[in-house]
């Protein structure tokens, strides 16, 4: 039964329509698709004899942790595609017996339901071709509507807030603000304003350990003033020979997701131009530091200036989709890590997609950025990991994440 709700969206998520059997990819594979109780019990009911056959082949009950919501899943061929996937690349469960029989992982995706004081949000994951389309090819700032909609009562919120209990959650909206603002604010490079963001998460997480909630207002006014008089600028100067850092992690973070039983064909085709591109596989470290230097200044670097939005969109709905900086269990300083993780492993791909291509497109940057989405987003195990790999260095976390951000 559907009811009306409040829904606070990104604009791009109002023009968002399933392309298909037309998708250059698939969201039928690549992962785990569960299936909650009450669409497990719907199929066991199913009178069309061969249907009934394959549900009793293809969907198999969770026999451990097994919840409401992850009661069962969906078998999987060889190829790591889901059995009820049609040549046509379409779902036979949806062929033949309509959309609403889908189960709830399928029939949400790719959106993300967040439920902040009782309003529900609507984003996307950018692991779907179309919504990072739509989402990162605008090259406007990303921007919001409240509007009403149906929606089924079940739907599952991924994150919840309630202003009014927990006092950093009474700041959620001056943070959101704050960081969203920021992260729009095209007077600073985009690099810039990751490294001021930065500063903001290392002192937020400073007042939370001193449980001085009450300051936190005080320190946005401090560094909104700060960012519009321009008087970061002795931190933003700061030059860093420190490249070869940046790739010996970044090689190891895309060489430990390119190992994932979970790897995709299209992230597969990245991963190795990107390898090629630097020559990573049989280079010297002079010669990579060499080539990497010249993707960055020639290649990623002028497509910045003309395309800066592609990733200030992603950075944008990085924030608002996952909630960022109000993640239990992650300080605001490893939600940071996080972030700058993924987007220093994207930047890494489009040099060296860069290098190996001869330039770089709004095109190609769409696939590295999707692709890339689609095999770390939904890997809880691996997001985690990244924070854990970079807090084992013995450097300060800041300063290495400004080097990430900078080289």
């Amino acid at each position: 039964m559907k009811k009306g709700f409040q829904v606070m969206t990104p604009q791009y998520m109002r023009q968002f329509q399933c392309t298909g059997s037309a998708c250059e990819d698939t969201c039928c594979g690549g992962w785990a698709i569960s299936v909650e109780k009450e669409a497990y019990k719907r199929y066991q009911k199913v009178k069309d004899k061969e249907l009934q056959m394959s549900i009793k082949e293809n969907i198999i009950r969770v026999k451990k942790d097994a919840t409401e919501y992850y009661y069962a899943v969906m078998k999987q061929n060889e190829e790591g595609y889901c059995n009820f996937l049609t040549v046509e690349k379409l779902c036979s469960l949806q062929s033949k017996l309509g959309e609403a029989a889908l189960c709830q992982t399928c029939s949400e995706y790719p959106r993300v339901y967040n439920q902040v004081d009782g309003r529900i949000e609507i984003s996307s994951k950018l692991s779907c071709p179309e919504t990072a389309r739509l989402a990162l090819l605008n090259p406007n700032p990303m921007e919001f509507d409240v509007v009403e909609m149906d929606l089924d009562r079940g739907t599952l919120a991924s994150n919840i807030v309630n202003t009014n209990k927990g006092e950093l959650s009474s700041a959620f909206w001056d943070i959101r603000i704050f960081v969203i603002s920021l992260i729009q604010n095209r007077s600073y490079l985009l690099k810039e304003r990751l490294m001021i963001l930065g500063l903001f998460c290392s002192k937020l997480d400073e007042l939370i350990g001193h449980g001085n909630f009450s300051s936190i207002g005080p320190l946005i006014q401090q560094f909104n003033f700060q960012i519009e008089q321009r008087l970061f600028h002795n931190v933003l100067n700061i030059q860093s020979d420190s490249v070869h850092v940046s790739i010996k992690l970044l090689k190891e973070m895309t060489e430990y997701r390119s190992r994932s039983k979970m790897f995709h064909a299209r992230y597969n085709t990245i991963f190795e131009q990107t390898f090629e591109g630097l020559n990573l596989h049989n280079g010297t470290e002079e010669e990579i530091v060499g080539l990497y230097k010249d993707g960055l200044g020639n290649v990623y670097e002028p497509f910045l200036e003309s395309h800066g939005y592609i990733m200030e969109n992603f950075v944008v709905n990085y924030v608002f989709e996952g909630m960022f900086l109000y993640e239990k269990e992650k300080t605001a300083l490893q939600q940071y890590i996080r972030l700058i993780s993924i987007y220093s492993t994207i930047k890494f791909h489009m040099v060296g997609v860069g290098k190996y291509n001869g330039n770089m497109t709004p095109e190609n940057a769409l696939v590295i950025i999707q692709s890339y989405s689609r095999t770390t987003e939904h890997n809880r195990k691996f997001l985690n990991w990244l924070v854990d790999r970079l807090e084992k260095t013995e450097m300060n976390l800041v300063a290495l994440m400004a080097i990430m951000i900078m080289n």
